[in-house]
Parts: C-alpha cells; sequence; structure tokens
C-alpha cells in the first residue's frame, strides 16, 4: 500500500476526488422532501371601474385589499389606470390624485402593485367613459391616427412620471390588437407602422419614470394558434426601454387540448418557452376562470371545476416554474361582460373557488433543511472531502 506524504501526493489525486464529488452529484445524496407547498409572489387584478364606471367607492377599494390579503395575494395588479388617474371625485381631487392615492392604500399594507394600461382614446371621450373609447373603433386609429397616437403618449408619460416615485413593481402595456378584425390585424401588427407605433409609447413610459420603473409588454393570447399550436401572430419585441413581457394562459374551450377537467399545461407550457426566447424577464400577467359570459377564454363548467382548475393551476405553476410572478383575474366578478370571473361575491365574503385559493396560497411553506437539498449537500461533502485528503490525513501521517 502506497502512504500519502504531504501535499503533492494529496494532489495527485484530485481526480480521485472530482469522481467521488460527481458520483455523490449524480445520485443526489440521497432521497428527500419537501413537506407543505412552495409558492411565488401571487397577484391579483382589480379593476373597480370596470364593474361600476363611476367615481371610485374608496370603502369597498379598501375591502378588496384587506380581501386581497385575506386569501393571500402578495401584490395587486391595478387596471383601469386611466380611470384612477382621471378620476377627480366630483371636482374634489385633481387629475391623479386618485391613482396615487390607490398605489399608496396598497403598499402601506405591504402589498407590491404593478399596473396595467391599454389602448384607449381619451382624447374624444372624458372620465366616466363610456364603452366606445375602448371599441375596435378606437383600437382600429393605431397607430395612423398621429393626433390620438400623440395624445396618448403624453398620457403615458405623465402616468409614468406621476408613479415614479412609488414603490410600483412595473407598467404593463397590452399589445394594441383588434379582435374582431383578426386577420387584417395580424398584417398590421406585423408591420413596421405597427412597431414604430409601440417603441413610441414603451418610451414614453420609460420617459416618464426617467428609466426607473420597468416597461413589460403584454400579449392577450394573440401569438398561439391554439388549433396548430404554431405561433398565431409574429408580434414585435422591441428591446430597447423594455424589461421583460407578460402572457395570458387562458384556457380556451376551443382548443383540441382543452379539458374541462384539466388545465392546458402545454398552453402554459408553449407560450412560456415562447416569450423566454427574448432573453427577457417573462411573466403571467393575466389567468382566471369564469362559469357564464360569451368569450371562450378561461371558461369552467361550474363554480365546482372552477374550484378544481385554480388548484390545480396554482399547483402546476409553484411545480414548474416556482420563480415566475403571475397575476390572477380577478377578485370580483365583472357584470358589464356577464362574467364570474371573481372569487368573492358582492359583500366580498369568499366563493368556493376563493376559499381555494386562500387554501393554497396560505399553506404553511416549509423550507427545505440544507441536508434535504442535495446540490448543497454534495458540495459540503465536497468540502469535507478536500479538507480530509488536503488537511487531515497527511497531518495523521506525518503524526504516524
Amino acid at each position: 500500500m502506497v502512504l500519502l506524504h504531504g501535499w503533492e501526493k494529496c494532489l495527485i489525486n484530485s481526480k480521485s476526488v472530482l469522481f467521488l464529488f460527481f458520483l455523490i452529484l449524480s445520485i443526489g445524496v440521497f432521497p428527500y422532501s419537501i413537506e407543505g407547498k412552495t409558492q411565488v409572489k401571487p397577484f391579483v387584478a382589480l379593476y373597480p371601474y370596470s364593474v361600476s364606471m363611476d367615481y371610485l367607492n374608496t370603502t369597498k377599494f379598501i375591502e378588496s385589499l384587506n380581501v386581497s390579503m385575506e386569501i393571500g395575494f402578495k401584490g395587486i395588479n391595478l387596471m383601469n389606470v386611466e380611470c384612477f388617474y382621471y378620476d377627480d371625485d366630483n371636482g374634489s381631487l385633481q387629475v391623479g390624485d386618485r391613482l396615487l392615492w390607490a398605489i399608496r392604500e396598497i403598499t402601506k399594507r405591504g402589498l407590491d402593485v404593478m399596473v396595467s394600461i391599454r389602448w384607449y382614446n381619451g382624447l374624444d371621450y372624458s372620465f366616466p367613459y363610456s364603452g366606445e373609447a375602448y371599441s375596435p373603433n378606437q383600437i382600429n386609429k393605431f397607430p395612423n391616427n398621429e393626433t390620438l397616437l400623440n395624445w396618448y403618449l403624453e398620457f403615458a408619460f405623465n402616468v409614468s412620471k406621476l408613479i415614479s416615485k412609488e414603490k410600483v413593481n412595473r407598467i404593463c402595456f397590452y399589445y394594441v390588437f383588434n379582435w374582431m378584425d383578426f386577420y387584417n390585424w395580424k398584417v398590421i401588427a406585423e408591420g413596421l407602422y405597427y412597431e414604430n407605433g409601440i417603441r413610441k409609447i414603451v418610451k414614453a413610459f420609460y420617459d416618464g419614470s426617467n428609466g426607473f420603473t420597468s416597461v413589460y409588454f403584454v400579449s392577450d393570447l394573440m401569438e398561439y394558434q391554439y388549433n396548430t399550436y404554431k405561433i398565431g401572430v409574429n408580434l414585435p419585441k422591441p428591446f430597447d426601454y423594455v424589461s421583460g413581457y407578460g402572457f395570458t394562459p387562458y384556457d380556451l374551450y376551443t382548443s383540441p387540448k382543452y379539458d374541462k377537467k384539466r388545465v392546458d399545461t402545454y398552453q402554459i407550457d408553449w407560450l412560456y418557452d415562447y416569450w423566454k426566447k427574448t432573453k427577457r424577464d417573462v411573466f403571467i400577467a393575466e389567468w382566471g376562470y369564469r362559469t357564464m359570459g360569451v368569450f371562450e377564454h378561461g371558461f369552467a363548467y361550474s363554480e365546482y371545476w372552477k374550484e378544481k382548475l385554480i388548484i390545480e393551476k396554482v399547483e402546476y405553476l409553484n411545480k414548474e416554474y416556482p420563480n415566475i410572478v403571475w397575476s390572477f383575474f380577478g377578485l370580483y366578478d365583472m357584470p358589464t361582460e356577464g362574467a364570474d370571473w371573481g372569487i368573492v361575491y358582492n359583500d366580498f365574503s369568499l366563493k368556493p373557488s376563493g376559499l381555494a385559493m386562500k387554501e393554497i396560497l396560505t399553506t404553511t411553506i416549509v423550507e427545505p433543511k440544507w441536508y434535504e437539498n442535495p446540490i448543497k449537500f454534495s458540495l459540503i461533502i465536497f468540502a469535507i472531502i478536500i479538507v480530509l485528503y488536503v488537511i487531515v490525513i497527511p497531518i495523521l501521517k506525518w503524526l504516524r
């Protein structure tokens, strides 16, 4: 038997040390388990002006924040931003005051906040807005109506500047698209004029905050051709001033993979992979379920199935995408669409789907111990082996 003498012999055995290290790493040391559920930081969408296009009921808004916290959400996705911005409470507030108030009410409760903004016509229409301000007729004015576009650029700049000193997680701007004229707008959205238009808008948001607030683009499933599983609309993906992209994985009941009893996980994976190719941050801007309404996305056959699908989707996201930010749509129903997206009733008591969401979001998380993580454990074992080979064994043999 060859005895080890000093440092030189120890270094000769470095290949053996590496072999042991990779052997330990490959077998994962030993089976391990983590009790409880992992979870990311979930947001919930609030859209009070879509429920009632009127001056904000501040009491109900505060109650919506409190019940959001009770359910276990860690952030608020504030929609209807243009309404918050121009809501002057019948003349008692200045422009922007209501928006700042809402953001501060959110953040002082320890909740994160993102704001979601869409294209609309606020030049020819004023708050409280009629449905026409958001209609396909107004969408069709993008990007060629320079007067309206220039007004919107000023609006985007002013909103971004106003909230730049607040603790806003991100500004989310939705790609402009007219779903009622899909194939014509596919050509428009893939064209140069369209790309130049959205570049101007994202730059306005960026300049307004002086680059302080992250700006994201959000797509409403235009990119996903669900019946062929290929790219639908090849949306432009400008990199300048853009921190990342959001997608909206609503289950589609017209999809061949649709199953009323299961979440369409293929769609989630496809959309994530598609946007991840941009090499930018990716998040889930919306997902949810409703049992009524005219649109095909997010359909559940009953409140029972809505509850089951919510549980399955959150568990899938926790397992497969533990670091992704996601936003649930939404807290309450949307009577203007005749759609019951919400997980609370009108009195803010929880629906069965709300109770299910609360259970899965508030389940105690048990962090893994150092010895339950195979990578950490392997590194520790490797360090111990190095110490033994380099220091302990030579000293023992020297003492002999």
